[in-house]
């Protein structure tokens, strides 16, 4: 985990390096292109994790609640 937090926390910094470029109407580079892009992924990423821990927990519910009206426990 230390690893993640160490490459999130130089991306962050690379991609607000290259918005600030954009901002200023600067040329960026090939590599700033892909650190933009590279950092739209990991946000995506990390959405979809957010959703599927949700859709995780309300199936475990669902299962715990089917499961329980099958041995006869309210």
């Amino acid at each position: 985990m230390l690893e993640n937090d160490i490459f999130e926390q130089w991306l962050a910094a690379e991609a607000e390096r290259v918005l600030a470029k954009l901002k200023n109407s600067e040329i960026i580079t090939h590599d700033d292109k892909l650190i933009i892009v590279l950092k739209g992924q990991t946000n995506h990423f990390q959405h979809l994790d957010v959703e599927l821990r949700q859709e995780m927990v309300a199936l475990r519910r669902d299962m715990d609640r089917r499961w329980s009206s099958e041995i006869g426990v309210s």
